[in-house]
């Protein structure tokens, strides 16, 4: 089993960034970027481009969702301007926010997955991340 410069395996050190992603953005980019400039197993460095790639789609989708988000109460501020009635629009923020739910639940149990295949073998096919990291790193 080929172990990492922390002295652990290189599926443990893999495993352990999916699980960070799942607890806060500021310890997966720590050892991300602790994979990217000290170690040298290239599975390792695509697993931690792939955990920063995965976190970096669901925030801009997230963002982009608070944009529109902010429409209706852009639109309510106008009306309100002229004195007339606002909108209703709670069933636009209920919709909203379980949208976000929905999108928080996908992100954990993507990372999650991620982690534990990590773990059990070395090797996970994402597709489109995976095309182009390896156009990028071969």
């Amino acid at each position: 089993m080929e172990k990492s410069k922390l002295g652990i395996s290189i599926s443990l050190v893999g495993a352990a960034l999916f699980f960070f992603a799942n607890l806060s953005v500021l310890p997966l980019v720590v050892l991300a970027g602790y994979i990217l400039l000290f170690e040298s197993n290239i599975w390792l460095k695509k697993s931690a481009v792939k955990a920063v790639a995965i976190v970096i789609i669901f925030m801009i989708i997230r963002g982009i969702s608070y944009i529109i988000n902010s429409g209706p109460d852009t639109l309510n501020d106008i009306i309100n301007l002229v004195n007339a009635n606002a909108i209703n629009m709670s069933w636009f923020y209920r919709l909203n926010s379980m949208f976000h739910t929905g999108l928080g639940v996908a992100e954990r149990i993507i990372l999650l997955g991620y982690g534990f295949v990590a773990l059990i073998t070395k090797g996970t096919k994402s597709g489109p991340i995976d095309k182009m990291l390896d156009k990028h790193f071969n």
